[in-house]
């Protein structure tokens, strides 16, 4: 009698587990030609060393397209940087989902859109990479609706854009281990929104033309005004 309830119980366990559809884990294919080794390749200091000049190339193309007049404020520019940042961050914590591969393909695909053309409107779009749930669909209109506000975007961009990915890091953490773990990332989510909102509200964008000197009296020019710097008073940036 012991052996058959044994036997059920077993056959049970097996039956569910047949059942459990598992998600598939690595990237999309469309990530795979990011330069980083395969997951099941990072196995030695020297492998690893490989994958960290990878992204430290990628790192190195940022800078260069801030040094050739791209501010760190501008939306793109800090899109891709918080791409990146997010990859980093992924890869010491050994991640095995793809997270790694598809954020850094869209810092890349920014990077190189800069590189051709630094007018161009790329990043925008956030995708919810390596199957990551999305969460907090309040959170999302609210900075969409920042992101549009061009006016004030030339002061809270690196706070909006880093708001937006790091939504998809709490979508990333849900889907992996539940709410306990994304609940840290939703509420740095929560201070994106409020931080960006602020800068938002003390934003002064540049004035377009300075005026004309006027010559005083006794022919010296007085000191000039000074021009608002589009910068807000409280810059933090988005971790």
């Amino acid at each position: 009698m012991v052996f058959r309830f044994i036997f059920v119980a077993a056959a049970l366990a097996l039956t569910g587990c047949a059942q459990t559809v598992v998600q598939p884990e690595g990237p999309g294919p469309a990530a795979r030609a990011t330069g980083l080794l395969p997951q099941d390749q990072r196995t030695t200091d020297l492998r690893i060393a490989a994958d960290r000049k990878v992204m430290s190339e990628i790192q190195l193309r940022l800078r260069r397209l801030n040094e050739a007049g791209l501010a760190q404020n501008h939306y793109p520019l800090a899109k891709a940087q918080c791409w990146l940042d997010t990859a980093w961050s992924q890869y010491h914590e050994n991640d095995r989902t793809g997270y790694i591969e598809e954020s850094l393909a869209e810092s890349l695909k920014i990077v190189q859109a800069l590189e051709a053309d630094k007018t161009v409107k790329v990043g925008y779009d956030t995708p919810l990479v390596a199957r990551s749930t999305r969460l907090r669909d309040d959170l999302w209109a609210q900075l969409n609706a920042l992101k549009m506000r061009e006016s004030s975007l030339v002061c809270n961009a690196r706070t909006v854009a880093c708001g937006e990915v790091r939504l998809v890091r709490a979508g990333h953490a849900e889907q992996q281990t539940g709410w306990r773990q994304a609940n840290a990332h939703v509420m740095m989510a929560e201070d994106a929104v409020r931080r960006a909102s602020a800068e938002a509200a003390n934003c002064q964008p540049a004035v377009a033309a300075a005026k004309p000197a006027v010559v005083a009296a006794n022919g010296a020019a007085p000191a000039p005004a000074a021009a608002a710097t589009g910068t807000p008073a409280h810059r933090q940036q988005a971790q």
